[in-house]
């Protein structure tokens, strides 16, 4: 047993799992943009490489401009999304929340401490950048699992899982995974019988 999952149900326990899920989820996204900025950075040796292929050949058709444009496209995405320097933040951001976790580890278990680690943890997400809720959930859902607590997971489409690094959808009303699973299992209702 984890001190966490011994913490569990106290304030203290609660707070723990914040930071734990704060860690995760900064630790996902520079995760993200570090397989952003290579991937970036590959284009556009790529397309350098093809573009002066192409050029060696002495073609002068209207694609010899294509590799150049996309170049230009690619780097411009590198400049303006700045993929390292976001993995960097994050990955500031993730030793912050394991460095509190090491403090909590180490502290014991009652309200004033639960008190103090609120606020600092507070402080260090002052200073986060914007977030993406269903990846924040997708956090708490991996964290759930890893503490045997099923029953407080919720329910993430796959199209939310598939874009939740470029685009935020969260739903209106977001459902546990338990009900969600348990509407399902519920047997249809019996079709009337029909007699003449």
């Amino acid at each position: 047993m984890t001190l966490l999952e011994k913490n569990l149900g106290s304030t203290f326990g609660t707070v723990q799992f914040g930071v734990q899920r704060s860690c995760r989820y900064h630790t996902l996204r520079q995760k993200h943009f570090e397989r952003l900025s290579k991937f970036i950075s590959f284009s556009i040796i790529l397309l350098g490489g093809f573009w002066g292929v192409l050029l060696s050949e002495g073609l002068d058709s209207w694609y010899v401009f294509l590799g150049p444009s996309l170049i230009i496209l690619f780097s411009a995405l590198d400049i303006t999304l700045k993929p390292s320097a976001m993995g960097v933040v994050h990955q500031s951001l993730a030793h912050q929340f394991n460095e509190l976790e090491i403090k909590m580890i180490a502290s014991k278990n009652t309200d004033d401490s639960a008190k103090k680690f609120q606020i600092q943890r507070q402080k260090i997400e002052a200073t986060e950048p914007p977030g993406r809720i269903v990846l924040n959930v997708i956090s708490h859902n991996q964290l759930c699992q890893a503490t045997d607590r099923a029953d407080d997971m919720y329910h993430i489409s796959f199209l939310r899982r598939a874009l939740c690094q470029f685009i935020d959808l969260p739903p209106k009303k977001w459902e546990l995974l338990k009900d969600r699973n348990a509407s399902k299992l519920q047997s249809p209702k019996p079709e009337l019988q029909v007699t003449t």
